[in-house]
């Protein structure tokens, strides 16, 4: 079997199956049919998904929000998040102006020694909701430092569930819709 070749074939044993059930009867007669039972690399990627989904990566900080993300988020986007912890401590956050439950802070990142990056966030404490001017959260799916920085000042230990996006999360159930088999063969 060819590489060019197992494309189709593996799309239709995962997209054709709609129980747990199915799925594992087709597989295990894919793997049969094409003498991959043995297979060297699939065993070891099968031993890997299994660790990869059991293992948690350790916190960079003593932050209770990073404990938060890593609780829920896969492995890549929790490494995202990671390191705007990180980078956190590149930034000075201070208030600028406050009124019943909005504060607006200014947070600083120290480029090098003479040079400074300026970022205005916007703090909610009743909705919890944090926005920035860089609206990175808004592009990159993840709270950037900026805004870690103003959580941090505000003694926050979970972030509103607005911000852990369902995309991102370890436990998600992936849906797969059903497409016709002409619309495929339009494809």
């Amino acid at each position: 079997m060819h590489a060019k070749n197992n494309s189709p074939l593996v799309s239709h044993v995962i997209w054709s199956s709609y129980t747990k059930d199915t799925f594992d009867r087709n597989w295990n007669d894919f793997l049969t049919k094409y003498g991959l039972g043995g297979n060297k690399w699939l065993s070891e990627q099968t031993e890997f998904d299994v660790a990869y989904f059991h293992t948690r990566i350790p916190c960079a900080t003593k932050s209770a929000i990073e404990a938060q993300f890593q609780h829920v988020y896969t492995h890549e986007k929790f490494r995202e998040v990671q390191a705007q912890f990180r980078d956190k401590v590149n930034y000075t956050t201070r208030s600028m102006h406050s009124t019943l439950c909005l504060t607006i802070y200014e947070v600083i990142e120290q480029v090098s020694n003479s040079t400074f990056n300026k970022f205005f966030v916007t703090y909610n404490t009743v909705s919890q909701e944090v926005k920035c001017q860089c609206l990175l959260f808004k592009s990159r799916d993840i709270l950037y430092c900026h805004s870690l920085s103003v959580l941090s000042f505000e003694r926050v230990d979970n972030v509103a569930p607005k911000y852990i996006l369902e995309c991102w999360r370890k436990n998600i159930k992936r849906r797969h819709t059903h497409t016709s088999r002409a619309a495929k063969m339009s494809l």
